[in-house]
């Protein structure tokens, strides 16, 4: 039997894999100057004795990782890549681990096509993704507020947070 968090976390994988993204998995670690982008840098996530000098920090986000991988891609002349990632982030050293999914894209939406015009990803695709994904485990977005005061490393005017009451569910945006 399958514990119920598991499941959960296997039918968001499969969702994400059946909508056109690209499943990795990255190390739980990650370049304390690159995290210091994403969170405040705290003493108890720093790593005593990392694996290599660029991995010395317990992520506080999955997203930099991706956009490492996409980065490499895009220099390697992969443009059109939809990613995504289901695994643990840390906020304090002690607490519970949570376990966040995070999704990029990037390119356009179909490969050239010599029979109709293509068009790049956009917010909305994000918006749609992240909706399909939250009505998967029995959430209506519609309930949700949406607002623009997504964190700082997101385009001012291109971003979103998607609060359900207090709960912050996710960010969505450039």
């Amino acid at each position: 039997i399958i514990p119920k968090d598991q499941k959960r976390v296997s039918d968001i994988k499969r969702l994400l894999a059946s909508t056109g993204y690209d499943e990795v998995v990255t190390w739980s670690f990650m370049d304390s100057n690159k995290a210091k982008l994403f969170s405040s840098l705290k003493d108890e996530l720093t790593l005593q004795n990392p694996i290599s000098s660029d991995l010395d920090y317990m992520r506080p986000s999955i997203l930099p990782n991706l956009l490492k991988i996409a980065n490499n891609n895009i220099n390697r002349s992969f443009h059109d890549l939809s990613l995504f990632e289901v695994g643990p982030i840390f906020e304090n050293a002690g607490d519970k681990v949570i376990t966040h999914a995070c999704g990029i894209r990037t390119g356009s939406i179909a490969g050239k096509n010599s029979h109709g015009e293509s068009r790049n990803f956009d917010i909305f695709d994000m918006k749609a993704d992240i909706a399909t994904t939250l009505e998967s485990v029995g959430l209506n977005i519609n309930k949700c507020q949406i607002k623009n005061n997504a964190p700082e490393y997101y385009h001012p005017t291109r971003s979103a947070t998607l609060p359900l009451g207090k709960n912050i569910l996710g960010y969505f945006g450039q």
